[in-house]
């Protein structure tokens, strides 16, 4: 079957005003075999040389012993708005191909909706139309717009550079995946990431912070004027886990009772709470369950505080270390666990402390510890990436204070 209809218009190929921007692809579908599909993208750019190549194509099969092949020809939409389309649906865990899915976390999914409808947006003003502006059109001229559009909204340096990050990302994306061969013009701008100073939080300041989030405290007045809360019961409970085991919001917050198990070392019992591993699970196999499981050790803290929320009666349940109800948007949770510490932590600290810093306070410190094996506990398989984004040096310095290199000979000595 041969389709020359364009996709975007409903008409023919032939009488398409953007006939020239249509690519045609090549499927092969290979009955009683494991192969199941073949596909190639035709090199002709018009539609009766394509019917050519696909004659040829076909002969090309024969010889390698592909016989009863049906063979169907689909154009390709290369414009820009319909590769981000196909994008989007990738990274949301939707790929064609089961081995091509990928899934990322809802907030960067989110965060590449945002730049491409303001990259769709700053060239629509330029008079260009990003359903029709191929990919391969994409130039230092059509970049420097963006630029001068990004440039205007006034947002920080490494805002600004995350918008450039994220197009020369999609742009590869059409390169390597789509077997598109174009230049990547987002290669060509200088970047310059200003390196967030790590915040480790102190003891004084996290039991500070504690006592701060009260009803009380977490009133303000929005910009309409309306009052409002930060407060929620279980917003204390969200900071002291964040800080007993360095998990992310998502993590915290689907936690189950039943995650925690016993183990016996050395005659003594001891727990550990299995822990999916978000970010390699969705990698890996594009969803959040698969079989990366970190393992998070219930430390003398930790364990008070499970022991705090009813460990004796709720071990083995389904119920969550974080009570809600059943209705409530994991999604809101997840942004009051973030704006609830922006605004408590304003009580105790003029530093700039978010809540992932919780995190890293808590991995600088399984880091002086464990040292390289803090790896195991954390999910991360290369040092340089914990030493680069969490352990903060400064923390480690401060500890060190009382160190010696020859220990208790010094004092001998002495």
């Amino acid at each position: 079957m041969i389709n020359d209809v364009c996709k975007m218009t409903g008409k023919g190929i032939s009488t398409c005003q953007h006939k020239e921007k249509h690519k045609y692809m090549f499927i092969v579908h290979i009955p009683n075999t494991s192969k199941g599909k073949i596909f190639r993208l035709a090199k002709a750019d018009s539609f009766d040389d394509a019917l050519i190549e696909m004659v040829a194509f076909k002969e090309e099969l024969k010889q390698q012993g592909f016989h009863k092949t049906v063979v169907k020809m689909k154009t390709m939409n290369t414009s820009v708005a319909g590769f981000m389309a196909e994008y989007l649906n990738y990274i949301s865990g939707n790929g064609s191909h089961a081995h091509l899915v990928k899934k990322l976390s809802d907030d960067h999914i989110g965060e590449y909706k945002k730049v491409f409808l303001r990259f769709c947006d700053a060239i629509k003003k330029k008079g260009y139309k990003p359903e029709v502006l191929d990919a391969k059109d994409i130039n230092d001229d059509i970049v420097e717009i963006f630029h001068f559009y990004v440039t205007a909204l006034k947002v920080g340096e490494t805002t600004y550079s995350k918008h450039f990050v994220l197009m020369k990302a999609f742009i590869n994306w059409i390169i390597e995946k789509k077997d598109y061969k174009i230049n990547n013009a987002f290669m060509h701008i200088s970047l310059q990431f200003a390196k967030r100073k790590k915040n480790p939080i102190t003891k004084v300041e996290f039991d500070h912070l504690i006592e701060a989030t009260t009803i009380l405290n977490g009133t303000y007045i929005d910009s309409s004027g309306k009052k409002r809360s930060r407060y929620y019961p279980w917003l204390t409970t969200a900071f002291k886990i964040g800080l007993e085991t360095g998990l992310r919001r998502e993590e915290i917050v689907m936690l189950q009772w039943e995650h925690i198990r016993e183990i016996n070392h050395q005659g003594k019992v001891c727990l550990i709470i299995d822990v999916n591993n978000l970010k390699n699970n969705r990698r890996m196999f594009g969803k959040d369950l698969g079989k990366f499981v970190k393992p998070v050790p219930v430390t003398k803290g930790l364990l008070a505080l499970l022991m705090e929320l009813g460990y004796g009666k709720k071990k083995g349940t389904s119920g969550f270390l974080l009570e809600r109800e059943e209705s409530r948007d994991i999604k809101n949770m997840l942004d009051n666990i973030s704006r609830g510490f922006a605004h408590f932590i304003k009580f105790v600290t003029d530093r700039k402390i978010e809540f992932k810093d919780l995190r890293k306070t808590y991995i600088t410190q399984l880091s002086m510890r464990l040292g390289k094996d803090t790896k195991l506990f954390t999910g991360h398989s290369d040092d340089q990436v914990l030493k680069d984004s969490y352990i903060a040096e400064e923390f480690i310095a401060a500890n060190l204070t009382d160190f010696s290199v020859f220990g208790e000979e010094d004092k001998t000595k002495s």
